[in-house]
């Protein structure tokens, strides 16, 4: 059994982190929290390829490349902790609301990925290890530095951004971590034409910004090569079975306004039963704002 070098954040959660009320939880990132309760929030949001180029390559990791660019000997730390900044942020854990500190949530989201790694190993069998929408590599290189018996093991990085691509390039040359990366735009292209033989899937709030998640899409990632996924995503149907039924319906509300995709579950749950995957979904729902997202996780029959 692999050992991850890795602590659950879940443990550091204390009661000074515990917000009683929803909107003192949420104020701080979201300033238009009243207009978002109360449904008068204009202009809904439309997502494109062009706007995600936008977000991701120009605005969040293009100032990031050019950071790092001026500081060589930046840790692949620094880059997170430069765009997680130092407002606190709202995290939801079982019917709770948390005030907890910006690296958190991307901890906690490590740290399910190594755990999940695990697990999977021991129900199928794989060699490469594929996120999409990997960014500049802030999980998918945690791999190979938090589980030694995978440093060497083959990672495959899919993004949008050519800045995104280009960091974690460099971090993966210079902790000589085996990483291949590939340009890739999954709301125009068919994952299918990659070739990904004998691969885990992740991804990490990224299927939602699929124009529409479908179980073709599903079928496009075995007939690529990938035999199993776990992904952590933001899943309407699920978000509404909260017992919070105020925040249930306010991410609901904040899923639909900026156009995300809705349907992220309905395509796993088609899968199963058209017999192609053998499926899990957590029965937990852990918040990053508005965006609480479930564990997925299956393996093709």
């Amino acid at each position: 059994m692999f050992a991850v070098d890795f602590k659950n954040p879940l443990n550091e959660l204390t009661k000074d982190d515990l917000y009683v009320s929803l909107e003192a939880a949420l104020e701080e990132r979201y300033e238009n929290i009243n207009e978002i309760i109360s449904g008068t929030e204009s202009k809904k949001k439309r997502k494109s390829s062009e706007s995600l180029r936008k977000e991701f390559n120009l605005d969040k990791w293009g100032t990031l490349n050019k950071i790092l660019k001026q500081n060589k000997h930046f840790e692949l730390e620094d880059i997170e902790r430069i765009e997680d900044g130092k407002i606190k942020m709202h995290f939801f854990k079982d019917d709770q609301h948390f005030k907890v500190n910006p690296e958190f949530f991307r901890n906690y989201l490590k740290f399910l990925n190594l755990e999940s790694i695990i697990k999977m190993f021991n129900l199928c069998d794989f060699n490469k290890i594929v996120e999409i929408g990997c960014g500049y590599g802030s999980k998918l290189l945690e791999i190979p530095k938090s589980i030694k018996e995978l440093k060497n093991f083959q990672l495959i990085g899919l993004d949008i951004s050519d800045n995104g691509l280009e960091i974690a390039n460099y971090f993966a040359a210079k902790y000589r971590f085996n990483l291949t990366t590939h340009k890739f735009n999954f709301r125009k292209e068919n994952i299918e034409k990659l070739k990904l033989e004998n691969s885990l899937l992740l991804s990490n709030y990224a299927l939602h910004y699929h124009k529409s998640f479908t179980l073709s899409n599903i079928k496009d990632f075995i007939a690529s090569g990938i035999v199993a996924g776990i992904h952590f995503e933001p899943c309407p149907k699920l978000i509404s079975t909260l017992r919070n039924k105020n925040y249930a319906k306010l991410c609901v509300k904040y899923i639909q306004h900026n156009d995300y995709t809705s349907n992220i579950s309905d395509a796993f749950m088609d899968a199963k039963k058209t017999n192609i995957i053998k499926l899990q979904i957590s029965e937990k729902i852990y918040g990053n704002g508005l965006l609480p997202g479930s564990l997925i996780t299956w393996q093709k029959v």
